[in-house]
Parts: C-alpha cells; structure tokens; sequence
C-alpha cells in the first residue's frame, strides 16, 4: 500500500527541503502533507500549521505563545 508523501521520491523532496533550513526551529505553514511533517521533526523542525495567513502576525503570535497549531490541515 502506497501512502502519499512517504514514498522514496517525496522522501527525497522532503529531506532536500529540511536539509536547506535545518538551522530554523520552526516552519509556519498554511497546510501540509503528512510526509513532509515528518521529515521536518526529523529535522527538530516544528512544524506549526496556521490560518494566520500574515507572515509578520503568525510570527507574533508564535513568539507569544499564541498561534493556533491546526493539526486538521494535515493531509
């Protein structure tokens, strides 16, 4: 069976992309596929999934603890 995002090919796609900012400690995103989560808390990258769709606010709210982390954008 096949899942989406973890085959050997998105694998690669994700461990190239973590490896490019593996000096953030966190990624804020709108959504993301479930693979690509994985790889970047292999990385000890948080990732945070966010309605927040200003840059400048979601960073805000993330330094003050308050920014919403909506698991359900997962796909």
């Amino acid at each position: 069976m096949k899942i989406d995002g973890f085959d050997a090919g998105s694998q690669n796609i994700h461990h190239n992309m973590a490896d490019t900012i593996k000096d953030c400690q966190f990624l804020i995103a709108g959504g993301m596929g479930r693979g690509a989560f994985q790889s970047l808390r292999i990385y000890n990258i948080e990732p945070v999934i966010t309605d927040v769709s200003s840059i400048d606010e979601a960073v805000k709210q993330h330094i003050t603890g308050n920014l919403p982390n909506l698991m359900d954008r997962l796909h």
